[in-house]
């Protein structure tokens, strides 16, 4: 899971803004704020453990893995080592990501293996991989992997057919085991 660290400790979305500038992240170690936020690759139960031991006096563990949770799937193509920062706007918060942490992608083509990014709705999807089977202007006909597919039904209890029209800026190309 790509997260956001700050001196090596985790940080997350500010929760309260008691010390903290608009544009800063909260470090889960109580530790203050932090004006940029390193992209690190954790595994799931590294980041649980560091949220179940975090300081915050108004957030849950579960508010911030939510959190958490939103930044990985914002950080899905984006370079382990980038340095991202917060842009607050009113009450909208956004991650700023350097155009150079994100690496070229490929062009979408038929046959080719594909990913669904972080800009699919539902957001269960992201992450979710096939094949293309035909592209008509911005609209493309991917066919899932089986448990991908399987995966999908079960997070949105929705029965997913096997190939589904989806916007082609929603799929990033990717070379995997099976190509």
């Amino acid at each position: 899971m790509k997260v956001l660290t700050h001196e090596g400790v985790l940080v997350t979305l500010p929760f309260s803004l008691k010390g903290l500038k608009d544009s800063e992240f909260e470090r889960v170690d109580g530790g203050g704020g932090s004006k940029v936020g390193i992209v690190a690759e954790l595994s799931e139960a590294a980041v649980r453990r560091a949220v179940s031991g975090a300081v915050g006096d108004y957030s849950t563990p579960r508010e911030m893995m939510n959190d958490i949770r939103f930044i990985a799937r914002s950080l899905s193509a984006v370079e382990v080592g980038a340095e991202i920062r917060l842009q607050k706007t009113g009450d909208r918060i956004a991650l700023v990501v350097p155009q150079n942490a994100r690496p070229a992608q490929r062009a979408v083509t038929v046959g080719a293996r594909v990913v669904f990014n972080g800009r699919v709705s539902p957001k269960a999807a992201v992450n979710a991989r096939g094949s293309v089977e035909s592209i008509n202007g911005k609209k493309a006909i991917v066919k899932l992997d089986a448990g991908d597919r399987r995966r999908l039904t079960q997070a949105t209890g929705r029965d997913y057919p096997e190939s589904i029209t989806t916007a082609v800026e929603f799929l990033d190309v990717i070379e995997d085991e099976q190509s």
